[in-house]
């Protein structure tokens, strides 16, 4: 008997090296379980994918019952990280308060692969707690509704298997620096550029008597940041600009703060010290 795979669940994201979600987890939840043990189909994981599959015979036929019945199966993501939503383009609320949800209609003709966004899911507040293994949290539901559960596999064995993707962009910031103004005035920047081209510092009007700050025009994608190449300037009085020799340090995740200007929302903030 040959095994063959009929359903495939994949992630996207950017931010990591992967290029998947490395804190996702699917779970069926215990009837889609035994559902899919009790109709001869086989589930696991590999390398962070999500497969279904079931044996065939030497014609090339599925070993499956019933041969058609709608059914859906159902799925709960799950996560280790709670902090996902720091670098995940997605809803901010935690997720003791709410959970993306996915319910699909598989309809004849339907092409795959499925893109499944988490920005376009569902949010369903004030969810049911539920148990999974020990360290997961419940990030969400999938249910995948087939008509012809039958055909469908018989369908995905010779076509290939149907792939569904859930995916996030990676999340972007304001980039913000600030200069200590407590060190040598002729080291003082009055530019910072952006040589690279994805953005550009402007000074923002800030009373502090500390610091003054420098913010990016635009929101820069976490994935992004490497590539940044911020230089500071001093501009003098003849409008002639000098690069200052010291290293501008480059943001990252653990440089989240508010933002020192009204709204206080959250921003990359590094410090400039001279």
């Amino acid at each position: 008997m040959k095994i063959v795979p009929w359903l495939v669940i994949d992630s996207k994201h950017s931010f990591y090296r992967s290029g998947k979600m490395d804190f996702l987890e699917i779970f069926p939840s215990n009837s889609t379980q035994d559902w899919l043990k009790n109709h001869r189909n086989y589930f696991r994981t590999v390398d962070q994918t999500f497969i279904i599959s079931c044996g065939v015979d030497s014609d090339g036929i599925p070993e499956i019952e019933p041969q058609n019945q709608p059914y859906s199966l159902h799925f709960y993501l799950g996560t280790k990280d709670v902090n996902f939503a720091l670098f995940t383009d997605c809803n901010d609320k935690p997720l003791h308060s709410h959970s993306f949800h996915f319910n699909l209609d598989l309809n004849p003709g339907l092409q795959t692969p499925i893109s499944l966004n988490l920005k376009d899911a569902e949010h369903i507040e004030e969810v049911k707690p539920i148990s999974l293994p020990s360290g997961f949290f419940k990030l969400g539901e999938l249910r995948i509704n087939i008509p012809s559960f039958g055909d469908f596999v018989k369908s995905n064995v010779v076509k290939g298997p149907s792939t569904f993707i859930i995916e996030s962009a990676a999340k972007s910031y304001q980039l913000i620096f600030a200069v200590n103004k407590l060190g040598n005035p002729e080291l003082m920047p009055t530019e910072i550029i952006e040589e690279s081209g994805f953005t550009t510092f402007n000074p923002i009007d800030v009373d502090n008597s500390t610091h003054a700050f420098f913010a990016s025009q635009s929101e820069i994608s976490i994935d992004k940041l490497n590539a940044l190449e911020c230089v500071s300037y001093r501009v003098h009085d003849n409008n002639s600009r000098t690069k200052l020799k010291c290293r501008v340090p480059k943001f990252g995740l653990s440089n989240i703060s508010k933002s020192p200007s009204y709204p206080h929302s959250p921003v990359l903030l590094q410090e400039i010290k001279y």
